[in-house]
């Protein structure tokens, strides 16, 4: 069977082998190491590697570290990839502040302190996970407002179709806008539950696939109920949230309690929190 690599991804960019060597016998536990020979052999590359983040030298042929740099933070696909600089020349101050200003986050300094090398690289590790994961936050979130964005474009259109439709039916005034208000009333509800599935299972995350995994024929319905029980809401909350009356919301809890196979003496909400 394939197993996940756990590890992180390093693109090593510098001339020297004995560098190389070096840096990769110190992580190679920890991370798959990428060497490229100089900058633009790592520009040529970076895209296909795609590591978590870069460790560049200052000082190399063809290409230099701040070219390098330069190029990295100015391309779209590269710019959100920490890039730390190995500095053994050029370390004045108005040199590393220049190369701050073109985006490096940090500095090593030759010849290697290996502690400070693995300290340096887990710091630099867990700060791109950071990016990443913000990054794809950002991107849900705009995935996710798009298709709402449909979602009420389309409703729109269904409601304009409902009007013109009236129309011809010869509605008059009051079946039209009880139509309306119940067309919005549904709408109002699935919107509010999406909002709420998306919030809980934030805070909750896996519950629905525990709750499952232990106890496959409880329908969709029903993780809705568990889910707002797992909140400890009252029968009146939920039928309010639910557009229910409070008798169904009993009906429905008795019903999942059997699906549970609950006893007598178990608490509903209690035993919904275990998962």
């Amino acid at each position: 069977m394939e197993t996940t690599n756990t590890k992180g991804r390093i693109l090593l960019v510098d001339d020297d082998i004995h560098n190389i060597e070096i840096v990769r016998s110190t992580l190679e536990d920890d991370y798959v190491i990428v060497a490229a020979h100089n900058g633009q052999e790592a520009i040529d590359t970076i895209k296909v590697t795609k590591p978590d983040f870069v460790i560049l030298d200052w000082n190399m042929p063809v290409m230099g570290g701040l070219e390098t740099l330069h190029h990295l933070k100015n391309d779209s696909e590269t710019k959100h990839i920490p890039v730390v600089m190995i500095t053994g020349y050029m370390t004045g101050m108005d040199d590393l502040l220049l190369a701050y200003e073109c985006g490096v986050i940090d500095f090593i300094r030759k010849p290697f302190d290996l502690l400070e090398l693995k300290a340096r690289a887990n710091s630099i590790f867990q700060l791109s996970t950071f990016y990443k994961n913000e990054i794809n936050k950002r991107e849900l979130s705009l995935v996710t407002y798009a298709i709402r964005l449909a979602e009420v474009n389309e409703f729109m259109l269904d409601m304009i179709s409902k009007l013109q439709v009236s129309k011809l039916r010869g509605l008059d005034v009051y079946q039209l806008i009880d139509e309306i208000k119940l067309s919005f009333r549904s709408k109002i509800v699935s919107d509010s539950m999406k909002k709420f599935d998306e919030h809980f299972f934030n805070v909750h995350p896996g519950f629905d696939t525990n709750l499952l995994m232990k106890h496959p024929d409880v329908s969709p319905a029903e993780i809705k109920l568990a889910s707002l029980l797992r909140l400890s809401l009252n029968t009146k909350e939920i039928s309010s949230i639910l557009y229910q009356t409070p008798d169904s919301i009993r009906v429905s809890r008795t019903r999942l309690r059997k699906k549970l196979h609950l006893e007598p003496d178990i608490n509903l909400t209690a035993y919904l929190m275990n998962f």
